[in-house]
């Protein structure tokens, strides 16, 4: 009964992955060149109130359909890397391509010689999804690689997309889903919250148009 229920929920997700995808190819049908989504999270840095000098965030290097991070040079930025069925993350120069190479599933990922940091010493992690909902739900791409790391994670969780993958409609599936505590876009930060029903509100601050 357990198994059948689990079946239901993961044909459910990969519904809404599919559905997610033709709309993604869709637009990119439409996008030229110049389309490509630039994130700077500076705002969110303020926000989240991160006082600390040089705090360790992990970012990642974008495929295909994910916005592009602008690396600002007062933040230690470290990387992950999948190792298994998890993700560590690693010190590496987003201008030195010595540092990189093709890893799983085709991304680019940190080489194994280096720096590892302990996920306790990262005090903010910015991961991307397919989508995000307005309560801090994700839609990841299957692997359960972000599940599986916030699960244990009590730094600050940052759900980055484009805009036009926030969603409205409750991405959380299964009780193992993580949410976020803020959701980064192109447009603008979201911080869900609780409010005194119990139901998540959405909570807009808006953000520099980056250049």
């Amino acid at each position: 009964m357990e198994t059948e229920k689990q079946n239901i929920k993961n044909e459910l997700k990969n519904k809404l992955r599919k559905e997610l995808r033709e709309e993604i190819l869709a637009s990119n049908k439409l996008a030229t060149g110049s389309d490509v989504v630039r994130i700077n999270p500076s705002t969110l840095f303020a926000v989240a109130g991160l006082k600390k000098i040089n705090p360790i965030v992990a970012g990642f290097r974008s495929i295909k359909d994910e916005p592009h991070l602008v690396f600002v040079d007062s933040i230690d930025w470290v990387f992950p890397k999948v190792t298994g069925k998890e993700i560590r993350f690693y010190k590496a120069n987003t201008k030195n391509e010595q540092d990189w190479t093709i890893g799983s599933f085709g991304i680019v990922e940190p080489k194994d010689s280096c720096e590892r940091v302990e996920n306790s010493h990262i005090e903010m992690v910015l991961a991307p999804g397919m989508a995000f909902d307005i309560y801090g739900g994700r839609l990841g791409r299957g692997g359960g690689f972000y599940d599986r790391f916030f699960s244990e994670y009590e730094g600050i969780k940052v759900g980055v997309c484009q805009h036009k993958n926030l969603v409205r409609k409750n991405l959380k599936i299964d009780a193992w889903d993580k949410e976020v505590d803020f959701v980064l876009t192109e447009q603008s930060l979201y911080q869900p919250f609780l409010s005194e029903t119990g139901r998540l509100k959405l909570h807009e601050n808006k953000q520099e148009k980056v250049s």
